[in-house]
């Protein structure tokens, strides 16, 4: 028992003096010159407000008390949008969306109620020269808005997909 004691002292003795191996990671960007590393630095929300990007456009802000520069960074993707801009395409997809919708449901009822009044007509003339007719139009602008349905449904995974590859970051599209 004392023996192991012993032991565990002296591997802990032995590991605690071993220096602190660097990552191949952090050796490459000091080889490169691109590793700094500052101490103190203060985080602040103000520094928290800026996200990320696959280009940035860099901007100065101000001076801390040590004559350090900050950097804010306002971040763009590879097409240069930024995230307003990707909020502004999905709202006004997501818009048209709802829109065709309330649009299919409208001509659907309309043709319902034309259906309805086509059988329960007795006046052959009628139902075929007015009803008939109406149903006739309903029924195209049914089509043609269901068409433009599904092309609106289609446009939100096509704007996913494409700010995926530009580089926008998938908070943008919320």
């Amino acid at each position: 028992m004392k023996n192991l004691f012993i032991f565990i002292l002296i591997s802990a003795f032995i590991f605690a003096q071993e220096e602190k191996k660097e990552s191949p990671i952090v050796q490459a960007a000091k080889k490169t010159g691109k590793y700094k590393f500052q101490k103190g630095i203060k985080i602040t929300n103000d520094k928290l407000k800026s996200s990320s990007s696959s280009e940035t456009e860099v901007k100065e802000t101000k001076e801390e008390e040590s004559g350090e520069k900050i950097l804010s960074e306002e971040y763009k993707d590879s097409k240069g949008r930024t995230k307003e801009d990707w909020q502004k395409m999905i709202k006004e997809a997501k818009e048209n969306l709802a829109k065709w919708e309330s649009k299919v449901k409208e001509l659907q009822s309309e043709l319902n109620k034309l259906t309805n009044d086509y059988y329960s007509w007795d006046d052959v003339a009628y139902r075929e020269g007015v009803i008939k007719q109406n149903m006739d139009r309903v029924t195209r602008d049914l089509e043609k808005a269901k068409e433009e349905l599904e092309k609106a449904k289609e446009l939100i995974p096509e704007l996913e997909e494409e700010a995926r590859k530009s580089g926008a970051l998938p908070g943008w599209l919320r």
